[in-house]
């Protein structure tokens, strides 16, 4: 419920999930990882095999909130 790699696992497509302010998001703010860790900002990128199968994450959390620009997310998508 709380997983933030299990919601960009679950996506219906391959997609990039930001969470600019995980305490403004209502999928994630009581989340323990926000409650006792302090992550405020999350963005992850499913791996997916040349097959097409998803096998993981690339993900990036900090504990102040963030805005990922357009050029981050190119980056982190290639």
């Amino acid at each position: 419920r709380y997983s933030m790699c299990g919601w960009t696992m679950a996506s219906e497509r391959h997609c990039v999930m930001i969470v600019n302010d995980v305490s403004q998001d209502a999928r994630f703010c009581q989340s323990p990882v926000a409650q006792q860790y302090g992550v405020r900002f999350y963005v992850g990128a499913p791996l997916v095999s040349s097959s097409g199968h998803r096998i993981g994450t690339l993900c990036f959390a900090d504990s102040k909130p963030r805005v990922f620009d357009d050029a981050s997310l190119k980056l982190l998508c290639n």
